[in-house]
């Protein structure tokens, strides 16, 4: 049943739509708990002002060196229901 899902997953051929739904199906019967992920959605989430405020002004403080202030920031944003990570790509934000 495994080796299902796995095919499943990697075909190209099904839709992302219709991928989520047959494997909410098979979690049915599974029992994988599929339902209880969380699971990104394509469109962004809205970032409140103020959080990215305090996004824009963490990553000056990254640029110029400031890693106290850098992490301050990180930790007010987060007090707001914020996570920031740093990628290769730059700041990512997401909602806790």
């Amino acid at each position: 049943a495994l080796s299902l899902v796995w095919d499943l997953v990697k075909d190209d051929n099904v839709s992302p739509a219709d991928k989520k739904a047959t494997l909410l199906d098979f979690d049915q019967v599974l029992g994988l708990g599929f339902t209880t992920l969380k699971i990104e959605n394509d469109e962004p989430e809205e970032i409140p002002e103020q959080v990215q405020s305090l996004v824009n002004e963490r990553e000056l403080a990254r640029i110029a060196k400031h890693f106290k202030k850098s992490d301050d920031l990180r930790d007010e944003i987060k007090n707001l229901g914020y996570e920031v990570k740093d990628l290769p790509e730059g700041q990512k934000v997401f909602k806790i």
